[in-house]
């Protein structure tokens, strides 16, 4: 009976081994899984070399605004194919007024309107929201004193956004000394806490970028996807 006993002891032992030990493979390869998968989306196509281009895909609206040396046209810029060596374009000067780029970006056609953030033309943002698909906020993460301006310029304009579009939050200049984490760009521009920018009434994105003239450049392909998965 003794041997009887100790055999069942065993073999109900050896199945909770062999169950413990298959959740512990299946938790190693599915973290080894995440590793791999985070490293291919922060190196995945920050120039979207691999990208497939769409004879006729959808149109997208995009409007591209922050404060005045936030560096909305150098975030624009860096979207389209190629251009890995940073070489094609000069460095861009201040907008005057606005810019309009059209690309194709595989799944979407992508109409970026890059409008100047000086005081005069913060007056005329309200009137581009027409037809308008998702807002693009531009901050340069790395400029402290002007983060609580950047933060009142958004909420007057969200105010005069009655459709509540889709919102993405740029964190631009993350490669400057000390530029500011997207916790720290939360906490300021009252993410959450402020009644207008509110992911409870809105579809809110955040993603910190670097798009350094001729360096480079770091979560292009994070706000790509962020435009692309946002209602």
């Amino acid at each position: 009976m003794a041997l009887v006993w100790l055999q069942q002891t065993w073999n109900a032992n050896r199945v909770v081994i062999s169950v413990a030990t298959s959740v512990a493979t299946a938790a190693i390869a599915y973290s080894i899984y995440k590793v791999i998968f985070n490293v291919k989306e922060e190196e995945a196509d920050e120039y979207f070399e691999t990208i497939v281009l769409s004879k006729d895909p959808p149109n997208k609206k995009i409007l591209v605004i922050g404060l005045n040396g936030a560096g909305k046209t150098s975030f624009v810029r860096c979207f389209g194919k190629g251009n890995k060596d940073g070489k094609a374009y000069d460095e861009p000067r201040p907008t005057v007024g606005f810019n309009v780029k059209s690309v194709n970006m595989g799944s979407a056609l992508f109409d970026f309107w890059d409008v100047g953030g000086s005081e005069v033309c913060r007056e005329y943002w309200k009137q581009f929201l027409q037809s308008v698909n998702y807002i693009v906020w531009v901050v340069d993460a790395s400029d402290h004193e002007r983060i609580g301006e950047s933060r009142e310029a958004l909420i007057k304009f969200l105010q005069n956004d009655r459709e509540i579009r889709p919102l993405l939050i740029v964190a631009n200049k993350q490669d400057c000394k000390g530029a500011m984490k997207l916790s720290e760009i939360k906490k300021h521009l009252e993410v959450d806490t402020s009644t207008v920018i509110n992911k409870s009434t809105r579809d809110i994105e955040m993603v910190g970028t670097q798009t350094p003239h001729g360096g480079k450049r770091k979560g292009i392909w994070a706000a790509y996807k962020s435009i692309l998965e946002m209602s």
